[in-house]
């Protein structure tokens, strides 16, 4: 008996396979013979279908309506002089995601009377680079040589992002779409993002880049974060890699923050000498010396082929469920188990906030 098979127009399969950056032919070459019906132009079946939806991850009931609606990045993403609102699915899903527990956290804390972030748009573009990189440092309690403490860059990643969520800021280090590695988010695409909210700000920072890197996205975002603003960045680095006046001023604030300018004065020797002072990237410190005066402009170049040519380090893995933490944010994760602790969510819920299956709640659980 033949299987029967859905009427589904042919141009809501392929707006599934462009949203996910796919063709009929590599989508064909994926799956083989479960993908058979399309590469022969025939209607799914009810089963090929959910298949189709869930390996492309696209919304199984749009597949029904008679026109697709309009998808774009919840936020402006700047990828240098790319189309600033280009859709990319994966970090299309993974801002959807942290607006969802965004709008969860902020309802949880209001009910539980708990008092919100203060440094959500409490400065102004206005105020000027080093009044924005002070006051930065003074809402996460940092003075302006901390990282000379520490001996290695991720220690002071690891400081950075621990003052940032002791100021009510939910800090999430992922470079796959929530737990699935197989859904990788390049760096191209996405450096960091912030996502502005008065109680419940969120700051989102890419693990698959330099720690370096990392440390400069911290900072950008913390600006956005003063500013009220929510946006994020990704593209390759280059000597004018931002058009928008903001991303260019939460850049300035970003190395005054971790270069400030009297220091880096005072300890002038190389750019190679200031990056490893301050724990930033050598583009980080060449472009602080340049604005200083301290390099020209060839020099800076010459930075730059550096980092273009300069091979990436591979992730070496690590624990699991230290990884987990980072990935769905530490004080999220805390609440949320608050909250379930006091009957406020079902475990089903927590289930979906966290992204997880029972056996790795438990485990993720028994860890905090």
């Amino acid at each position: 008996m033949a299987s029967f098979r859905i009427d589904i127009k042919r141009d809501h399969l392929l707006w599934a396979l462009r949203r996910a950056g796919a063709t009929e032919d590599s989508y064909v070459a994926k799956y083989g013979k479960k993908a058979a019906w399309l590469a022969k132009g025939l209607n799914p079946t009810m089963r090929q279908l959910e298949e189709f939806s869930n390996n492309l991850h696209a919304p199984f009931g749009y597949f029904f309506l008679d026109e697709i609606p309009t998808e774009k990045m919840p936020i402006p993403v700047y990828r240098g002089h790319k189309d600033t609102w280009a859709f990319n699915l994966n970090l299309y899903d993974t801002i959807s995601t942290l607006q969802y527990r965004q709008e969860w956290l902020e309802d949880y804390l209001r009910s539980e009377e708990i008092d919100g972030c203060i440094c959500v748009g409490i400065a102004r573009m206005e105020d000027g680079v080093k009044n924005v990189a002070c006051l930065m440092a003074e809402m996460l309690g940092l003075g302006p040589d901390w990282a000379k403490g520490f001996k290695t860059t991720d220690s002071c990643v690891n400081r950075l992002a621990t003052a940032m969520e002791n100021a009510g800021i939910t800090v999430v280090f992922n470079g796959v779409v929530g737990l699935d590695n197989n859904r990788v988010i390049a760096v191209e695409d996405c450096r960091g993002f912030a996502l502005i909210n008065s109680s419940a700000p969120f700051v989102y920072v890419n693990s698959s880049d330099a720690k370096s890197a990392q440390m400069f996205t911290l900072a950008h975002e913390m600006c956005h974060i003063l500013l009220g603003i929510s946006a994020g960045s990704g593209g390759k680095e280059s000597e004018s890699h931002l058009d928008d006046s903001q991303e260019r001023f939460c850049d300035a604030v970003a190395a005054e923050f971790l270069m400030p300018t009297d220091l880096a004065l005072k300890h002038w020797t190389t750019v190679e000498g200031m990056a490893k002072r301050f724990h930033v990237s050598l583009l980080a410190a060449a472009r602080k010396a340049f604005g200083l005066g301290l390099i020209t402009r060839e020099q800076l170049s010459a930075y730059f082929s550096y980092s273009a040519s300069k091979p990436k380090k591979k992730s070496s893995g690590g624990d699991f469920y230290a990884t987990a933490f980072k990935r769905i944010g530490y004080p999220f994760a805390v609440n949320v188990r608050n909250a379930l602790a006091d009957n406020k969510v079902s475990y089903t819920e927590a289930f979906s906030l966290l992204g997880v299956k029972a056996s790795t709640f438990d485990k993720i659980m028994q860890r905090l």
